[in-house]
């Protein structure tokens, strides 16, 4: 299962996917990962690899456009800024 979500960085918004167990219960605890995209890359990409087969192995994992990338805010676009990044 997956989501689109949105959150802040700093004064930009980041546009993320939250890929969630099949059997997903709010009130569970979950084990919980992160996916950034390396340089040039979009979270449906990569990341989603890893989010869809590790949701399904039961973790939580959030994936997400860097600022200034993909549907994430950030001007100018394509601006690959490593100190926003992390």
């Amino acid at each position: 299962m997956k989501q689109n979500v949105t959150f802040k960085n700093g004064i930009w918004n980041l546009a993320g996917i939250l890929y969630l167990p099949d059997d997903f219960q709010e009130n569970r605890k979950y084990p919980a990962l992160v996916f950034g995209n390396p340089g040039g890359s979009v979270k449906e990409q990569t990341p989603a690899d890893y989010g869809e087969g590790l949701s399904k192995s039961g973790f939580v994992v959030l994936t997400f456009d860097a600022s200034h990338q993909g549907e994430s805010e950030g001007e100018p676009k394509l601006l690959d800024n490593p100190f926003e990044r992390t």
